[in-house]
């Protein structure tokens, strides 16, 4: 796959909107940290999903949960089974300049997608040196 950051021009994050101001305050955490450090906030998130998200491995060993979910395009499934609750959700833009910090992954679906169409989910790894992506 052949990404480059000058292909990419908004990142996303979907919230309820009651953690917002503790973002703003405190920033962008991923779910593990969230339960480390004891952070209140509300989760959009399908519970069915947490759970796959939970027992997902990225290249290199880490959980998925140790990341920040952010995405690329703000009109997402995840938001389409939310739309009932529109009026609690805020989908907040993210500067693309997250890419350059270290230890960046990009997926090419959702990454706790299963097995579809006989794909597994592709990793990338942000190659801040040359602003392109590789597989993980």
């Amino acid at each position: 796959m052949k990404l480059r950051e000058a292909d990419i021009h908004e990142l996303y994050y979907i919230a309820h909107i009651d953690n917002v101001a503790s973002i703003l305050e405190n920033g962008l955490f991923s779910h593990n940290s969230i339960k480390k450090l004891g952070i209140s906030h509300i989760s959009v998130a399908s519970q069915d999903v947490q759970e796959r998200r939970a027992k997902k491995i990225i290249p290199g060993g880490r959980k998925l949960h140790d990341y920040v979910n952010i995405y690329l395009n703000a009109r997402n499934p995840m938001l389409y089974v939310r739309l009932s609750q529109q009026k609690e959700i805020c989908v907040l833009r993210i500067d693309k300049r997250v890419l350059r910090l270290k230890n960046v992954i990009i997926s090419d679906r959702n990454a706790a997608s299963v097995v579809s169409h006989k794909r597994l989910v592709l990793f990338l790894f942000v190659l801040r040196e040359r602003g392109r992506v590789q597989p993980g």
